[in-house]
């Protein structure tokens, strides 16, 4: 199928969904697994076909200082139903990284993290796995790591995948006291027995943070490697191995710099999907100027496509990138703002081909220095969105730091009607798409916008009234005017220097005074 079908059909049922879905659901809510709260985060969401259940960890009620699983289950309005907590009298329990809680077929639960411990004065971690019911009730938990004097290794699962036959994948990480870390894959059956397990080193501390079966049977772990003493080089590394996790190829997807760690996910035509975001220089010892990066990779390591998008930031991260609907893929995480508040949560969405749709940014608490950060995502029954994360207030922002949860529609809107194109307004009276053309495209010096009509003085604008003449608009993926153009009377052709644009996309929009006229999108690159 070609490019230009996909484009058709996707805007097809992108036109049908707005006649067919049920009415969009909108609210930002802070909530908590204890009444009165304590200090909460949350990792993962879970849907329901009557609501969502949020899981997290929050700290007891005594001290504030034991770490406890929290499990909040929202109807779906926001509205709460319950809450469970689960907890140990010998240690601490901790979340793994976002998808680290996942529903197996049979509607059972599994819950990776780690469970904190003290031996000798040294504090370490046992691999954690907890399976619950379908009412989210206990069923077992166990734990995995050294059983035997010394206690001398520390083993933390980060995230965890289902396998056809109801089997687990899990990634992690392998600290050796007094050595550097490795990435983990172990195999677990479906009642909890350790199967096998590899270990993956690059050198330094190697974090394995993500992990999925690929469509060959095989599995592909996101490894994060840096080298202490070296903070300001970190990379992230794949590993694509076999069914038996022996490893088949690997690709370091980093730069010089500090890079994120990757999140890899499994496209809806069977190749892997990486995200992570890509630094293009430092601000300090320890802080990046970085950029969403979103790559496709076969099954036999050849890259499809590799994509960064955006401005470049301080400290921007990414959290979890997922399928969505009609093959486009769903981002979020949070970046470091010079505005307030000082952190702010996004959720990015581009389709199959690494073509941008939209971005948009959103905080529920703006104090100067308060901190709104997204994990996780889901899809919903709407076609909408629904985000968790948690939220530090500083004053004047007031209470705990609380679970953040964000219910978006279709096109990543808050609000009925919210600017659904990035920042560029979809004005009613579009009369021709194809009354402008953009070449070259991708562009690295300049490009010619080609005007298919001409704006004399006296005609009539298409919204009536007098003509306010045309102007040509650059707008960057945040939707940001980067710079506008006003077409002198009767020209067909403007040229526009873009060697200095940072590489990414941007939008080329032509109108007449308010009248949108033509919208193109094009690629500025190195």
């Amino acid at each position: 199928m070609s490019k230009q079908i996909k484009n058709i059909l996707l805007a097809y049922f992108v036109l049908i969904s707005v006649f067919i879905l049920p009415a969009q659901d909108y609210f930002s809510k802070r909530l908590s697994f204890y009444h009165p709260p304590t200090w909460n985060t949350t990792h993962s969401i879970l849907p329901q076909n009557d609501g969502y259940v949020i899981v997290g960890i929050t700290g007891d009620t005594v001290d504030f200082y034991w770490h406890q699983i929290g499990l909040l289950k929202i109807d779906l309005q926001g509205n709460e139903v319950w809450t469970k907590i689960v907890k140990s009298e010998t240690g601490d329990y901790y979340c793994g990284y976002p998808g680290s809680t996942k529903m197996r077929a049979d509607s059972t639960y599994f819950y990776a993290g780690s469970k904190g411990c003290i031996s000798n004065d040294l504090f370490y971690h046992k691999g954690l796995l907890i399976k619950f019911d379908s009412n989210w009730d206990v069923i077992w938990i166990n734990e995995y790591g050294d059983k035997i004097m010394p206690l001398d290794t520390s083993i933390t699962f980060l995230q965890l995948n289902i396998c056809p036959d109801s089997s687990m994948i899990v990634s992690g990480i392998e600290y050796y006291f007094g050595d550097n870390s490795k990435a983990i894959l172990s195999k677990i059956d479906k009642e909890g027995k350790m199967l096998w397990t590899r270990r993956f080193s690059n050198g330094g501390i190697n974090e394995g943070r993500s992990v999925v079966r690929a469509s060959d049977g095989g599995y592909v772990l996101g490894n994060y490697r840096y080298i202490p003493g070296q903070s300001i080089t970190a990379d992230p590394i794949i590993y694509k191995t076999d069914s038996l996790g022996n490893t088949e190829w690997t690709k370091n997807l980093g730069g010089p710099y500090m890079d994120y760690y990757p999140t890899v996910n499994i496209s809806q035509d069977g190749n892997i999907t990486i995200a992570t975001c890509y630094a293009d220089s430092m601000f300090s010892i320890d802080k990046a100027y970085s950029r969403i990066n979103v790559l496709k990779i076969n099954n036999y390591g050849t890259i499809i496509w590799n994509n960064k998008y955006g401005v470049s930031s301080i400290r921007k991260f990414l959290q979890n990138i997922k399928n969505s609907y009609n093959e486009t893929l769903i981002s979020i995480g949070f970046n470091y703002t010079h505005e307030y508040p000082e952190v702010s949560g996004w959720v990015f969405k581009i389709d199959n081909d690494g073509d941008s749709l939209w971005y948009r940014q959103y905080y529920i608490i703006k104090g100067k220095d308060s901190e709104n950060y997204f994990y996780d995502i889901v899809n919903t029954n709407d076609h909408g969105y629904m985000l968790g994360g948690y939220i530090y207030p500083i004053m004047p922002d007031t209470g705990t730091q609380d679970i953040w949860i964000l219910k978006l529609d279709s096109v990543g809107c808050d609000t009925p009607g919210c600017d659904p194109t990035v920042g560029i307004k979809r004005i009613p009276g579009i009369k021709n798409k194809d009354d402008l053309f953009i070449f070259p495209n991708p562009a690295s010096e300049e490009i010619n916008c080609l005007i298919h009509r001409s704006f004399p003085s006296s005609t009539k604008a298409y919204g009536g009234g007098s003509s306010e003449g045309g102007s040509i608009y650059l707008y960057d993926i945040w939707g940001r005017l980067i710079e506008s153009v006003k077409i002198p009377s009767g020209q067909s052709q403007i040229r526009i220097d873009v060697s200095d644009y940072t590489p990414g996309v941007y939008f080329v929009v032509l109108k007449e005074g308010k009248v949108v006229l033509g919208r193109k999108k094009v690629v500025v690159c190195d």
